[in-house]
C-alpha cells in the first residue's frame, strides 16, 4: 500500500505554512517491523530534512524513499537481534562518531576561551611598534604576492644591514601616516590591531625587528619599541578651541587666557560653555567617554596629555593637536577590571574576531600534517575552476580529460584518494 498522495500533501501543507514538520491530527502508521511502528509524521520529518527543493516532492520519488526507509529498518531491526549494538566494537564506533559530532561545538568553544583568556593578559601590558608596509590586496595573484614578499625581505635586510628603521619607514612604507610618524603607531593594547600583527608584537623583544608579517593589509616589518603595564582607561573633560582657517596666533592667545581664568577659579562647566567649540560636549562641561591606550590614534598628543594627568580634577596645560588647541580635566582613572567582569564582552569581541577564524584555521593545518596530507595543487585548481552554478544545482558533469580521473587529488594517511573517486562523491 502507498501512501505518497496523503504524504506529498502533508509535505507541501508544511510548505506552505513555513513549519519544519507539519503534524497531521491523527498520525498513521505507515510501516510497522515487529512492534517498532514507524509513523506518517516520522517520514515527513526525514523527507524534508533530506529533500530541499520542490521538484522533489513527486509520488515516484516519495515511494523510493518510502523502500529505503524500510530496508534501513529492517537492517537496524536485525542487527539490534542479532546483538550487534551491544558489542564493544560497536560501542566504540559510535562514541567515536558521538565525539566528531561534538567536536566543532566543543573545539570552538575551548579555542573562544583560550583565546578570551589570552586577549585579558595582553590588556594587562601596552606595547609600542614602528611598522613598515608593503600593501597587497587578501586575493592577490601568486606573483604579486611573491614581489610584496620579496620586497619587504629586500627592506629588512637593509635595516639588519644597519640602516636606520625610522629613515627607510619614511623612504619605503607605503603607509600614508609614515612620512610623518616614521612608522611609529605609538602604544596600543589588545583588541586594536588586527590579530596577526598584535600576535607578532606581543611575542616580541624591545628592540628587535620582525620576520615579514602577512594581514589583510599587506606585509609588514614591526620593530617593537617599547613595552609598559597597562594605563587602563581614563575618562576627561576638555576644551577644545578649532584652529583650521582660524587666525592661528588669535587660537592660541585665546586658549592661553582660558587656561589663566580657569587656575584663577572660573568655573570649567561656564568656560566650556561659553567658548569650547565641540559641539558635541560643551553642554555637558566638555565630558568624553573613557578610553585607553591606542584608542586615539588620529590624535596622539591629546592620549598623552590625558594620560599624563595623575589626580581627578587636575587640569593641563594648553596643548595643540591636528583639531585644534585643547585643556584637558582629568575626571577619573579607571584600572582594569577583573577577568569576570570583562570575560562576557570580550568573548562576544573575539566571536565577531577575525583571530577565532585565524585559529580555526591554524588548528586544520595542524591537524593536516598530523594526519600526514598533503594535495595536488594542479588538480585541486582544476575542481576548482569547474565549479560553477550546476554544482550547486546537483546537475554537475565531468567534462575534463579522462586522463585526470586516475590522478590523486589528496593524499591522507599514505592512502592516495583519486580525483575519479572525488568525481563520483559529487
Amino acid at each position: 500500500m502507498r501512501f505518497s498522495g496523503f504524504i506529498i500533501s502533508l509535505l507541501f501543507t508544511g510548505l506552505a505554512n513555513g513549519q519544519s514538520v507539519k503534524q497531521s491530527p491523527k498520525p498513521l502508521t505507515l510501516f510497522s517491523i515487529k512492534e517498532t511502528e514507524i509513523s506518517t509524521d516520522e517520514f515527513v520529518y526525514l523527507y524534508r530534512k533530506n529533500h530541499l527543493k520542490k521538484e522533489d516532492f513527486t509520488p515516484v520519488k516519495v515511494n523510493e524513499y518510502i523502500d529505503l526507509l524500510i530496508n534501513f529498518k529492517l537492517k537496524v531491526t536485525e542487527a539490534r537481534a542479532r546483538g550487534l549494538d551491544t558489542t564493544a566494537a560497536f560501542i566504540k564506533e559510535f562514541r567515536t562518531y558521538k565525539a566528531e559530532l561534538k567536536k566543532p561545538y566543543t573545539a570552538e568553544k575551548a579555542e573562544l576561551d583560550r583565546l578570551t583568556q589570552e586577549a585579558y593578559e595582553r590588556l594587562n601590558e601596552e606595547v609600542r611598534v614602528s611598522h613598515i608596509l608593503i600593501t597587497l590586496k587578501q586575493d592577490a595573484a601568486p606573483a604579486d604576492t611573491l614581489a610584496a614578499f620579496l620586497k619587504i625581505k629586500s627592506i629588512r635586510e637593509r635595516i639588519l644591514g644597519g640602516e636606520e628603521f625610522v629613515k627607510i619607514a619614511k623612504e619605503t612604507s607605503e603607509d600614508p601616516s609614515a612620512k610623518g610618524n616614521g612608522g611609529d603607531l605609538g602604544y596600543f593594547t589588545a583588541l586594536q590591531m588586527v590579530y596577526p600583527f598584535e600576535q607578532a608584537a606581543y611575542a616580541m623583544k624591545v628592540g628587535e625587528i620582525s620576520q615579514p608579517v602577512r594581514t589583510r593589509f599587506g606585509y609588514h616589518l614591526l620593530k617593537l619599541t617599547g613595552r609598559r603595564p597597562a594605563s587602563g582607561e581614563v575618562e576627561v573633560s576638555h576644551i577644545m578651541l578649532r584652529t583650521g582657517t582660524a587666525d592661528e596666533k588669535k587660537v592660541k592667545s585665546k586658549i592661553f587666557e582660558l587656561d589663566e581664568q580657569l587656575r584663577g577659579g572660573r568655573n570649567w562647566d561656564e568656560v566650556c560653555k561659553e567658548y569650547s567649540e565641540d559641539p558635541a560636549t560643551k553642554n555637558s562641561g566638555g565630558r568624553l567617554r573613557p578610553f585607553g591606550v591606542g584608542a586615539l590614534p588620529g590624535v596622539p598628543e591629546f592620549e598623552g596629555v590625558a594620560f599624563s594627568l595623575h589626580s581627578p580634577g587636575e587640569i593641563s596645560d594648553p596643548f595643540r593637536s591636528a583639531y585644534g588647541w585643547h585643556i584637558v580635566r582629568l575626571e577619573k582613572k579607571i584600572p582594569l577590571p577583573a577577568y569576570s567582569e570583562l570575560e562576557a564582552s570580550l568573548k562576544r569581541k573575539i566571536s565577531k574576531d577575525e583571530r577565532l577564524q585565524i585559529a580555526d584555521k591554524r588548528k586544520r593545518e595542524e591537524e593536516k600534517k598530523r594526519f600526514g596530507y598533503s594535495e595536488d595543487p594542479v588538480v585541486r585548481d582544476w575542481f576548482i575552476a569547474s565549479a560553477d552554478s550546476s554544482l550547486q544545482k546537483g546537475k554537475w558533469k565531468f567534462t575534463g580529460d579522462i586522463a585526470l580521473k586516475s590522478k590523486t587529488l589528496f593524499t591522507l594517511q599514505q592512502q592516495h584518494h583519486r580525483a575519479g573517486s572525488f568525481i563520483v562523491f559529487i
